[in-house]
């Protein structure tokens, strides 16, 4: 992204502890000018250089937990505040403007469960959020089930059941439309709903983390975003299964016959992992849950209790045991290994 090379060449150090990964960074960009640099990392109590990996692995867990608490939707959110939290955290969204600006520059992404509809007003302000991209997010901000429900009526609003038919009138209950669901105006009953919960509700918020991106920054990167960038930004970024394999690569490795069976294995364990599941093995090895340009694999010969995957995070390198008698050893290995959070520590890699 372009932002990078616009970036301050002396180094700003960020010290923070992976307890306390959201107040430590959100303390760091309090002021304005640390978004301006580039940034070596240190993880408190942990060894390590940060040569690329330890920043990727700071920005990355930070989004997956900042979401949880200034943040509300399921596979697309918005800024949210629940009303015991507000008067003490709104004023916070300036620094998290900060970072996000940064995370493009610094890590190369934009973290993919931001809506569109929020990425949009943060830009040009809500006029530049239209009805079909809010209603389009809405339908990732709600739960599968919630999902589910909507589809079916939108289908066929009178083949729902009663128990459906009820369940659709709470969800409008829920989001504040006290109107009963019609045949008729159903998609501009969900248009209403969706404009107020992604665009019109946060804009306050929003506006407080438009105030965190430097006017630099917007010029040369955010302002040129498109509706149609932003989807084949967020396409790119979104790792799936086999997009992962796809991204594995053992170089010019003459790769022995032990060697080609742990491979196999890999990628079969690969393409068993669900949504977070794969999230986790990314951030793993590569200390970013977004897709790779590559994952370099070479092999080792480890046995016994010394056997275990070793990851360079810096590289998206993984050194894998070809020692493993089965795909279930495989399996059951990277489970236990993903399950510690030990494991995501720099002194444990």
């Amino acid at each position: 992204m372009g932002l990078k090379s616009g970036l301050i060449a002396e180094e700003k150090k960020i010290s923070v502890r992976r307890s306390s990964i959201v107040s430590d960074l959100i303390g760091f960009y309090e002021e304005s000018g640390t978004e301006r640099h580039i940034v070596q990392v240190e993880f408190v109590g942990e060894e390590g250089q940060d040569l690329g990996g330890l920043t990727k692995d700071l920005y990355t867990n930070f989004w997956l937990q900042v979401m949880q608490v200034y943040f509300r939707g399921e596979g697309a959110v918005v800024p949210h505040l629940p009303l015991h939290l507000k008067r003490r955290l709104q004023g916070d969204y300036i620094a998290i403007g900060r970072i996000l600006s940064h995370t493009a520059a610094v890590c190369g992404f934009i973290p993919s469960r931001l809506s569109r509809s929020l990425l949009l007003s943060l830009i040009y302000e809500s006029d530049a959020v239209s009805d079909d991209v809010a209603l389009s997010d809405f339908l990732l901000y709600i739960t599968d089930a919630e999902k589910r429900l909507i589809c079916l009526a939108r289908r066929d609003l009178r083949s729902l059941t009663p128990e459906q038919s009820d369940r659709l009138i709470s969800f409008f209950s829920m989001f504040g439309l006290t109107e009963l669901p019609s045949a008729t105006c159903l998609e501009d009953q969900l248009r209403t709903i969706a404009r107020s919960e992604l665009v019109d509700k946060p804009a306050p918020l929003i506006n407080q983390m438009r105030k965190g991106i430097p006017e630099g920054h917007l010029n040369v990167f955010w302002s040129i975003l498109t509706v149609q960038m932003i989807e084949h930004l967020f396409r790119s970024q979104r790792p799936t299964p086999q997009a992962v394999v796809k991204v594995l690569c053992t170089g010019d490795q003459v790769l022995k016959p032990a060697e080609v069976v742990a491979y196999y294995f890999l990628q079969l364990f690969i393409e068993s992992l669900d949504k977070d599941e794969l999230e986790a093995f990314l951030l793993f090895v590569t200390g970013c849950s977004i897709l790779p340009e590559k994952i370099s694999v070479t092999f080792t010969s480890l046995t016994g209790l010394n056997r275990r995957p070793i990851v360079h995070t810096c590289t998206n390198a993984l050194e894998l045991p070809s020692t493993y008698a089965s795909s279930q050893d495989l399996k059951r290995e990277f489970r236990a290994v993903l399950s510690d959070q030990m494991s995501f520590t720099m002194n444990a890699l």
